[in-house]
């Protein structure tokens, strides 16, 4: 509870903090939008050919296209999460670090400073996708591999109710082992950009910042995970909602997910950069 009030205290006394992360959200929007039009001139001029040749004629015409929304808004996702994403989520951790200490928030400076450390921050978000990847797909692989479907299906009462719940459960556990992943490295982005560490430091210690922090770093990602399975159900249910409900349910349902995600990336780093400052030598003296 304490982590909650010092992170409303601390958006509370500069809202600046936020600008990153709506700034990420608007480019989420914009591609959403982009996507969405693919198919018609003049986007189709610049969009189609990349998307023709990845997914098929099909996912420009109707109404495959909205049914391949979400698939092909994820790319996008992926590559704004990359540029710009690396930089305006490193301008966070340094403006709750200045704002706890009480410095000026510039935008355009401490974006200069997150340029110049390009090349960690790259590694460290090329280690924390691949990971928290990897890890979902080896807990989908193993659930295959030990027939966890013949097991429920043998202790189930209704098979059928077996069948159609057990693909769900799986994917809602991928992703809570997928956010769970994620925090492997959390805590390097602030080794590097609040004490320009080297890669190879940075990676080092925040594997110790962790150990420390493990028990509250597990919880703030848990809770992230918890939060966004609703997204992933409404994502499952995609299909069923078009046929029943509403032709375009995919971009309601990936507009859910920007705001979704915008609240997540404001929640997670400004939790876990404060309990890495907290954490600190010198503000544990």
């Amino acid at each position: 509870m304490n982590l909650l009030k010092e992170t409303y205290k601390t958006l509370k006394k500069d809202k600046k903090i936020l600008i990153p992360f709506i700034i990420l959200a608007i480019f989420e929007g914009i591609a959403l939008y982009l996507v969405f039009l693919a198919p018609q001139y003049p986007v189709s001029k610049l969009l189609a050919p990349p998307i023709r040749k990845f997914f098929g004629e099909k996912a420009l015409h109707y109404p495959t296209n909205l049914l391949m929304i979400e698939q092909i808004f994820q790319y996008a996702m992926i590559a704004l999460n990359y540029l710009p994403g690396i930089f305006l989520n490193a301008i966070v951790v340094s403006f709750v670090f200045k704002s706890i200490n009480n410095n000026q928030l510039l935008f355009f400076k401490t974006l200069l400073k997150t340029i110049k450390r390009f090349f960690a921050l790259t590694i460290i978000w090329i280690a924390a996708y691949y990971t928290s990847k990897y890890s979902s797909i080896l807990m989908l692989n193993l659930a295959h591999k030990f027939e966890i479907h013949k097991l429920a299906s043998f202790i189930a009462v209704n098979n059928i109710l077996t069948r159609y719940y057990l693909p769900n459960i799986l994917i809602i556990l991928s992703l809570i082992i997928n956010f769970l992943s994620q925090s492997l490295f959390v805590y390097s982005i602030p080794l590097i950009i609040i004490e320009d560490k080297n890669i190879f430091r940075a990676i080092f210690e925040n594997f110790k910042y962790l150990f420390k922090l493990l028990i509250p770093t597990t919880l703030i990602f848990f809770s992230g995970a918890i939060i966004f399975i609703p997204v992933i159900i409404l994502k499952m249910n995609t299909p069923h909602l078009m046929k029943n409900i509403l032709m375009e349910a995919p971009i309601y349902v990936s507009s859910l997910e920007i705001l979704t995600i915008l609240f997540l990336n404001i929640f997670i780093t400004i939790t876990t950069t404060i309990l890495y400052i907290n954490k600190r030598p010198e503000n544990e003296l």
